[in-house]
Formats: C-alpha cells, sequence, structure tokens
C-alpha cells in the first residue's frame, strides 16, 4: 500500500482506497484525522498553530494552515458527498515538552482549541491519543478507516 505524506501546516484529503495518509512525527503538532466510513474518504490536517501564518518567499505564497483555517478547508473537501453523522474525527499530537506556563505551551493550546472548534459546530471526537511527552506520528488507511499511531520505537497503536 502506498503511503502519502502530509507535511505540516498542510492537509491531504484522499478516496483512493489503495493509500494510507501518514504524518511525519507531531511533536506539539496535532493532527486532525477525519475519515466518513460511507463514502470512504479520509484526511489528515496537521497544525503547527492555531491561526494560519503566511509565510512570502519572493513571489511564493505557501499558506500553512492554523486550525482557523486547516479546519474549515479540510471540512470543506468533504463536500458535498460527505455527510456529517458518517465522520470518524480523531485528535493525535499536541506533545507537551517542557514544563511551562499554559500560554507557552503549543500542544495545549492546539488541542483546546480543535475541541473547541469541534463540540462548537456539534461534531464528536471518536478517539485520540495526545499530550504527554510522547512523540509520534498517525496513519489513516483510506480502505479500512484504521488509523494507527507509531512511537519512536516502532511501536504502533490502534485506535
Amino acid at each position: 500500500m502506498e503511503k502519502v505524506t502530509v507535511q505540516k501546516g498542510k492537509f491531504i484529503i484522499s478516496n483512493d482506497t489503495t493509500i494510507e495518509i501518514v504524518t511525519e512525527f507531531l511533536g506539539a503538532s496535532l493532527a486532525v484525522i477525519i475519515y466518513d466510513r460511507v463514502e470512504k474518504i479520509g484526511g489528515i490536517l496537521v497544525c503547527m498553530i492555531p491561526k494560519s501564518l503566511m509565510l512570502v518567499m519572493g513571489n511564493d505564497k505557501n499558506v500553512r494552515h492554523g486550525l482557523n483555517t486547516g479546519l474549515p478547508a479540510l471540512f470543506k473537501g468533504f463536500m458535498p458527498n460527505s455527510k456529517k453523522e458518517n465522520f470518524e474525527i480523531y485528535l493525535v499530537g499536541a506533545g507537551s515538552f517542557l514544563s511551562s506556563p499554559p500560554q507557552f505551551d503549543i500542544g495545549d493550546q492546539l488541542y483546546r482549541t480543535a475541541t473547541h472548534i469541534l463540540t462548537k459546530n456539534k461534531f464528536e471526537i471518536k478517539g485520540e491519543h495526545i499530550k504527554w511527552q510522547i512523540n509520534r506520528s498517525a496513519l489513516l488507511n483510506i480502505e479500512s478507516g484504521e488509523v494507527k499511531i507509531r512511537l519512536t520505537d516502532g511501536q504502533e497503536i490502534k485506535l
């Protein structure tokens, strides 16, 4: 099965049942994984920041999605075929590696922002593997909808 890697600050949506969407190790970043179990469409958004940032390098404008623009763009990619009640949503990452005040804990800020946006819009989170001092990556199998977490020691955990 082909693996397609989503970069930090970006998202990928696919209905190609021959692929798995994977993240790099997330650190404090947050992966929002959405799977439509009826249409067999899946996507992963990897956010490093709560609010978007546009990096301009010469003539190249490269939008790095924050949760405020990334989540709406990710959900829009599932339309018009998907229905809200068919979504399975998972949150992965948001590691906390330093003991610091909450205003400097980016992982916690990302997690709180994501859960606020999702619950405000009446989306249910099916599973999560968040926080702690653990670095991990996530994998979404488009055919089955299976979500796995891969730890740095190679161990895999099914959500």
